[in-house]
């Protein structure tokens, strides 16, 4: 009798030791730890989530450009080219958020309709696009470069209205394949002169095209002094360029095309931060005058600090003539001093080159993300 019971206990014990272990074992992670993971598809997921219970405008772009990056990353192109352009919509229209001008006095600026700024609303354009190039839809990729151009224009100060390589980078390349060299070559001369005499490829001469994406794009804290306002905080990352190798063979080192950190700090100072920093005044003198002021300063001179986090820091590119089939394609990434940073090596298998169609691919950095397998019977 003694022996049941002491089995049955046993067993009573394995079963909850069990339990636990499945509980730990699926612990939820967030879809950004997902992403950081390179589990691209399991973050795509997570954001559709959070999209799906998204229940006024107030965030609904950013979780649209949220799902975008993810979708990009994963591959999948469909989901990319719908969540941008449903994100652009919003981000894009004047009269959104038009009517909360007075009662922006009274309330923190979180509550308001997210819409980016300059440089998020160039990225959610320029991903756009690319996902349009995918498909060859060159009349709509030129639209969405344009917009990207047009939004880095809203920049405050004049001298970083035209400075997003990127755009200039894509529409010059849109222009060669369309035939219109006049407006290609203005694109070219645009794009070198954000930096620094870079140039675009022609078509003929070249038959793949990486994007590579380094590091990560700068968050907004609270200024420690003008409590009401936000301050652009840089995310260390140690990567600052790569080289390329395709089947072994070393074809060149990547080109910085923009500096999403330098577009950040650029952007100048808005309307929006008058509007902020007299909230701050008013919730000071509510907070010494009025009773429960401390609540009144905590409710309404809150900054905005969303931002996309999933940016990169910076876009660098290289084209080069690689023959048709399928290939390997290894990126070295180094440091400022030119140091190796062996551990972000990654080596892609099978990526195929196909010239009845557009081969650009998008990589992004990451230690320990080594290789990279694509099914060998893919075609682009």
């Amino acid at each position: 009798m003694g022996s049941v019971k002491t089995t049955h206990l046993v067993l009573h014990t394995a079963c909850i030791l069990a339990l636990i272990t499945i509980l730990v074992g699926c612990k939820s992670i967030t879809p950004e730890e997902a992403f950081y993971q390179y589990k691209y598809p399991l973050a795509l997921k997570g954001f559709k989530d959070r999209d799906s219970k998204n229940t006024g405008q107030g965030d609904y772009a950013l979780n649209k450009m949220n799902v975008g990056v993810a979708a990009m990353m994963a591959g999948d192109y469909y989901d990319a080219q719908n969540a941008f352009h449903n994100a652009a919509l919003i981000m894009d229209n004047t009269e959104t958020g038009k009517s909360q001008g007075i009662a922006s006095l009274f309330f923190a600026e979180g509550v308001k309709v997210f819409k980016g700024e300059p440089y998020e609303r160039a990225m959610t354009h320029c991903y756009l696009g690319l996902s349009c190039l995918s498909y060859s839809d060159y009349n709509d990729a030129e639209i969405a470069f344009k917009r990207a151009l047009l939004s880095d224009k809203s920049s405050k100060k004049e001298q970083y209205q035209d400075d997003f390589g990127l755009a200039h980078y894509l529409i010059g390349s849109i222009f060669y394949r369309t035939g219109a060299i006049d407006n290609a070559q203005i694109a070219c001369s645009r794009l070198a002169a954000c930096t620094s005499g870079l140039n675009i490829d022609e078509p003929a001469d070249t038959s793949l095209t990486l994007f590579i994406e380094l590091g990560y794009s700068p968050i907004k804290t609270r200024d420690p002094v003008l409590k009401s306002l936000d301050v652009i905080t840089p995310r260390r990352y140690p990567e600052r360029y790569v080289e390329v190798y395709i089947d072994g063979q070393y074809v060149g080192q990547s080109k910085r095309l923009v500096d999403i950190t330098h577009q950040a700090n650029t952007v100048g100072r808005t309307g929006k931060d008058l509007v902020q920093s007299v909230k701050g005044v008013v919730a000071e003198a509510g907070a010494i005058l009025l009773p429960g002021g401390s609540i009144l300063r905590s409710v309404i001179s809150q900054p905005d600090l969303r931002t996309c986090s999933l940016l990169p820091g910076e876009i660098h590119v290289l084209s080069c003539d690689a023959g048709e089939g399928l290939h390997t394609v290894t990126l070295k990434f180094f440091d400022k001093k030119h140091r190796e940073l062996k551990e972000y090596e990654q080596t892609h298998y099978y990526i195929p080159v196909n010239p009845e169609n557009e081969n650009i691919y998008l990589f992004r950095s990451g230690p320990y993300k080594h290789n990279v397998y694509c099914k060998k019977e893919k075609t682009t």
